[in-house]
């Protein structure tokens, strides 16, 4: 009988986020939103993803190099917001999994923060004389 080796994978998937603008406004109030992991994982949908409640997540599809690690959102800013240090977070419900059934629910990821300022700027005139 001939000896056989085996390897075991029980440690989860990790991703990092990565957003590409650091601050949304008026003028740009979208950017994509990237997700790597270091390993493949069987798909990523919008239940995985804990989203800003400031705006809302399109368009979510694999990228390149379509093997499971990449994957590409845009993300678009709702108006009237002024917030920073917002985040994406992966691993909301049940988790994402590797092909050995690995989920990365729970784990310490790295994510990038950004902030969104769609708030129009506001003017206000006094007059320091009646007499104009």
């Amino acid at each position: 009988m001939t000896p056989q080796n085996y390897s075991l994978d029980n440690t989860a998937p990790t991703v990092t986020v990565d957003v590409d603008r650091a601050v949304l406004n008026n003028n740009f109030d979208s950017t994509t939103v990237t997700f790597t992991f270091d390993e493949p994982v069987d798909g990523l949908d919008y239940t995985d993803i804990t989203v800003p409640t400031s705006g809302s997540l399109t368009n979510l599809s694999e990228a390149s190099p379509n093997d499971g690690t990449v994957w590409t959102a845009t993300f678009t800013a709702n108006s009237s917001v002024d917030l920073s240090g917002l985040q994406f977070t992966v691993g909301h419900g049940g988790g994402v999994a590797d092909q050995f059934d690995n989920t990365n629910i729970g784990t310490g990821n790295p994510y990038d923060s950004f902030e969104i300022d769609t708030v129009a700027p506001t003017v206000t005139v006094s007059l320091s004389s009646s007499a104009i």
